[in-house]
C-alpha cells in the first residue's frame, strides 16, 4: 500500500447535513437555553453576594445593639428581683361594672 502525503487543501472535506435549517434551528436553540442558564447562574452569584452583604450588616447591628444593651444596664440603677416580684403580687384586682350592678341588685 502506498500512502498519499496529504497537502493543506486535501486535509478539508464536506460532508453534507440533512435539513441544514432544522439542525441550525436546534443549534440556536440549546446557544439560547446556554446562555439563559449562564444568565441565571450570575443573577444567583449576585443574590448570593447581597446576601453576605445583608449578613455582615445584621451581624455589625446585633454587636452594636449588645454593646448598647451593655452600656444601658450599666447606667440603670442596680434593683432587688424580691421587691420587683412584690410590686406584681400587690396590684389591685379591678371589678367590672357588671360585677358592681348585680351586687346592687340584691
Amino acid at each position: 500500500m502506498v500512502r498519499k502525503k496529504i497537502s493543506r487543501n486535501e486535509e478539508s472535506y464536506y460532508v453534507s447535513i440533512k435539513e441544514p435549517l432544522e439542525t441550525r434551528r436546534h443549534i440556536l436553540e440549546s446557544t439560547k437555553k446556554a446562555l439563559m442558564s449562564l444568565q441565571n447562574y450570575h443573577k444567583l452569584l449576585n443574590i448570593r453576594k447581597e446576601k453576605l452583604e445583608h449578613i455582615e450588616n445584621l451581624r455589625q447591628s446585633i454587636k452594636e445593639l449588645s454593646y448598647l444593651n451593655v452600656k444601658l444596664l450599666q447606667k440603670l440603677p442596680d434593683y432587688n428581683v424580691e421587691i420587683m416580684n412584690s410590686f406584681k403580687k400587690s396590684k389591685k384586682v379591678v371589678k367590672s361594672k357588671d360585677s358592681k350592678n348585680k351586687e346592687n341588685r340584691f
